[in-house]
């Protein structure tokens, strides 16, 4: 492959550590999100590479299932979203479980040839898909009646569980809970509530259900105190210098000079840009590392292209540079792009393009 100057490297080691810290915690079944290219470290290589220490995966789409199975993945596959009429072909004879979210989805199962093995979903208050628990009732006994449909799981998504002692959290938790208690009193149901912020806040939020989807804290990111030290990020990304400006004081840099050189200066540039997923907004606020240092990113970054000030001699083109990572001595974390860029370490990572090559280090 030829060379291209901007990767991504992906620790799986670091992965597999961190999906075993969690499995140890929760001691339930482990279904790993790996939707929007595995938040965007690379589907096909985590999947293959994180089967054997999984019991599910979970997608957002058909597209990502199949590509799944294309590539021989044989842990049972799970579409979170939703899922359309003209699909079940597809989905029911590549083996592929899925979510139905309302009766007018539940209504497409009506006398199949072939088994749907499906999941129910409930809104206990997300309040974006899935059904009010009684309506999840009465779906359930409909479903029960279709010969060719296997009811497998039943599932629910905490929206305020990112802090400890939410009222809302917990009253989700328990809504969920006593449906259960009443739908599937023998537990013969696979059920799953607690996400990433669900497993370190929440522990009612796995102990009584019999699997988690946690997603953000497997890639190394997490919230509260007792992942700190047992988890870490597997993501990081570099890139080369490609060109050095001398430039004296005065001298506007990039697109409508939003940055002014306030000395003789230099100025580095390197290819990545907003194309690339690194965001535009972190234009004249964000840096890079080269050789220990901090170095800020200067001038409206480009759709390929962003420049740094380095004002140093000793940089010189092709010199390593660290936009997300650390070296021995300085470190630029995701959190901080994504407070910086004001969202969140989801949108940072899932936002990087095919475009960047990944690099995967066992």
């Amino acid at each position: 492959m030829a060379f291209h100057p901007t990767y991504i490297k992906i620790n799986l080691k670091k992965l597999k550590n961190n999906i075993l810290e969690i499995k140890k915690k929760t001691k339930s079944l482990f279904c790993f999100p790996i939707k929007a290219n595995a938040y965007g470290h690379g589907l096909i290589p985590v999947a293959q590479f994180t089967e054997k220490h999984v019991d599910y995966f979970a997608v957002s789409c058909l597209k990502e299932a199949l590509l799944l199975k294309k590539n021989n993945i044989k842990k049972p596959i799970l579409i979170l979203g939703g899922i359309f009429k003209d699909q079940l072909e597809d989905i029911i004879s590549n083996d592929i479980e899925f979510t139905i979210s309302s009766p007018y989805k539940a209504n497409f199962l009506k006398n199949l040839t072939r088994k749907a093995k499906i999941h129910i979903e409930v809104d206990t208050g997300m309040h974006r898909t899935g059904m009010k628990p009684d309506t999840a009732k009465d779906v359930f006994k409909f479903l029960k009646k279709q010969k060719n449909v296997e009811i497998i799981g039943m599932y629910s998504h905490l929206a305020t569980a990112d802090k400890s002692n939410d009222p809302f959290c917990n009253f989700q938790i328990e809504t969920f809970k006593n449906l259960l208690k009443e739908i599937d009193p023998f537990k013969k149901l696979i059920s799953h509530l607690a996400n990433s912020s669900g497993i370190e806040f929440y522990k009612s939020s796995y102990k009584n259900f019999s699997m988690t989807r946690s997603g953000i804290l497997s890639y190394g990111y997490p919230n509260g105190k007792y992942f700190k030290k047992r988890i870490f990020p597997i993501f990081s990304l570099h890139s080369k210098i490609s060109f050095l400006k001398g430039l004296r004081k005065n001298k506007g840099i990039s697109y409508k000079h939003t940055y002014i050189t306030k000395d003789k200066t230099i100025i580095a540039t390197i290819p990545i840009g907003y194309a690339d997923g690194y965001k535009r907004s972190l234009s004249n606020i964000g840096s890079v590392l080269i050789k220990n240092k901090k170095y800020p990113i200067v001038g409206s970054i480009c759709m390929d292209q962003l420049m740094v000030e380095i004002n140093d001699k000793k940089i010189d083109i092709e010199d390593d540079v660290i936009l997300i990572g650390k070296n021995k001595k300085k470190e630029i974390t995701v959190h901080e792009i994504a407070c910086l860029s004001k969202t969140i370490e989801y949108d940072i990572l899932s936002s990087f393009m095919k475009r960047i090559p990944r690099i995967y280090i066992k």
